[in-house]
């Protein structure tokens, strides 16, 4: 098999700097179809050589990215933002324990939902620092591309923060799970007509026994 006709590159694990990525990525041919860089320590400086990658490519080819556990910060969110509007073909993306904070969280979603009006098939932003602000950003990627599986636990969304999602009319076998504090079971059965029963919200703020049942009452009449 010729280097042309790599598809995916699985790069994981592998303890890399920017330097060492951005020459493995100079390498790699555009038709790349899925690039695996969990837990690669890529940085900021790593996520702009991925963006680079990605806006030479034309946008057409990469379907599925991980980027998980890299310490990628705002400054590198932003850079990915600016690829991932042009990310048309992009379905799967995993960036789970980056530090994006709410501005640079935001920014990606926003990218992903303009880019294309296919459905994604998985967002994970597991412990990114998205807030009630990154929450809505998800709202509005969610209400117009759709997705099959998103996770958004660890997260410090509040009660406004779900409000704000705006997915009131889920996919039937979607699954949706966020991680929020305070009055969530209470919130829950409000909506609980709207929200589809794959929809689960855990609220683990407290270890006391009334938030143990009330975390286990939200779960038992959503997720049955």
């Amino acid at each position: 098999m010729s280097a042309k006709s790599l598809e995916e590159l699985d790069l994981s694990n592998c303890d890399l700097d920017s330097h060492k990525v951005k020459s493995m990525l100079d390498i790699t041919p555009h038709a790349l179809r899925v690039l695996k860089l969990n837990m690669s320590m890529v940085g900021d400086h790593g996520a702009q050589a991925v963006a680079q990658f990605i806006l030479k490519s034309g946008g057409r080819t990469l379907v599925k990215l991980q980027m998980g556990s890299n310490n990628i910060k705002e400054a590198g969110a932003l850079a990915l933002a600016g690829a991932f509007a042009k990310a048309y073909a992009l379905r799967c993306i995993d960036m789970h324990g980056n530090l994006f904070g709410p501005r640079g969280a935001t920014a990606i979603l926003d990218a992903l939902a303009t880019a294309s009006i296919v459905p994604m098939d998985k967002i994970d932003f597991e412990a990114c620092q998205i807030e009630d602000a990154g929450a809505e950003a998800a709202g509005r990627l969610i209400a117009r591309r759709g997705c099959r599986h998103a996770l958004f636990v660890y997260n410090d969304i509040y009660v406004a923060g779900v409000k704000r999602l705006r997915i009131l009319s889920l996919p039937p076998r979607a699954e949706y799970k966020f991680w929020t504090y305070r009055e969530i079971s209470s919130t829950m059965r409000e909506w609980r007509t709207s929200w589809t029963r794959y929809l689960l919200c855990i609220n683990s703020s407290s270890s006391s026994s009334s938030s143990k049942s009330k975390i286990e009452e939200c779960a038992s009449s959503l997720y049955v």
